[in-house]
């Protein structure tokens, strides 16, 4: 590797003008690019006391990045971590700590934080999302209203209008009703369902009488298609 001098970082480093681009790519931290300009500052005035009043640091800091330093390997100048090699460990079980938590419960000492308890109540509270199970085999369907199928079709009218019919047919009585829609998304399904399953007058002018299951067809298009029961 050959010495280029450069107006930024001097020539202590081989190949200066690769780690200027390393400091802009951010590969090595802002910390050890402070740490070089000491270094090259140092190696172009060769004193190490002008160069610690220069950038304000103190001789025992500079001195010992001096020693860590080397022009080859810039993770030398990297903050290492902090943390002690011998880490004192925990001498008390963690069935122990465990058992008297429970205790301090119990008589009302160790109260858990508000937050902490309202969140726990959240998650008990939230409800599981509801989806259609497949329909049993022996399904018995006797009386109107038992299964109600439920189906969906694209309709094209234009090139750019198109709307998704959904149809609803009871097995037995053979009662039909539909609705179309701009999508075909879960929110129209849950729209036409509801129109189907509305008490009173929208009730009676589409089935005979409410229905306990429905159907979905999944694009079968028979009435012994294996769909899903809603």
């Amino acid at each position: 590797m050959r010495i280029r001098p450069t107006s930024t970082y001097g020539a202590i480093i081989p190949g200066s003008d690769c780690v200027t681009s390393l400091v802009r790519q951010g590969t090595i931290s802002r910390e050890a690019a402070k740490r070089l300009r000491w270094m090259d500052h140092y190696s172009r005035h060769g004193n190490a006391r002008l160069t610690c009043r220069y950038f304000g640091i103190s001789a025992q800091t500079f001195y010992r990045w001096l020693n860590r330093s080397d022009p080859y390997d810039l993770r030398r100048l990297e903050s290492g971590s902090h943390r002690p090699i011998k880490v004192r460990q925990p001498e008390t079980k963690v069935e122990v700590v465990e058992r008297v938590m429970k205790r301090l419960r119990a008589r009302g000492v160790l109260v858990e934080p508000e937050n902490v308890r309202l969140a726990k109540l959240a998650r008990r509270r939230r409800r599981k999302p509801r989806y259609a199970i497949r329909m049993p085999r022996g399904y018995p369907v006797k009386a109107p209203g038992d299964l109600v199928q439920v189906d969906t079709l694209k309709l094209a009218l234009m090139s750019n209008h198109v709307r998704y019919q959904f149809s609803a047919r009871d097995v037995v009585s053979r009662w039909d009703a539909a609705r179309s829609f701009r999508r075909q998304t879960s929110f129209a399904a849950a729209l036409f369902l509801e129109y189907l399953l509305m008490a009173g007058r929208s009730l009676k002018k589409t089935l005979p009488t409410p229905f306990a299951q429905a159907q979905c067809l999944c694009g079968k298009g028979e009435s012994d298609a294996p769909g899903g029961i809603l």
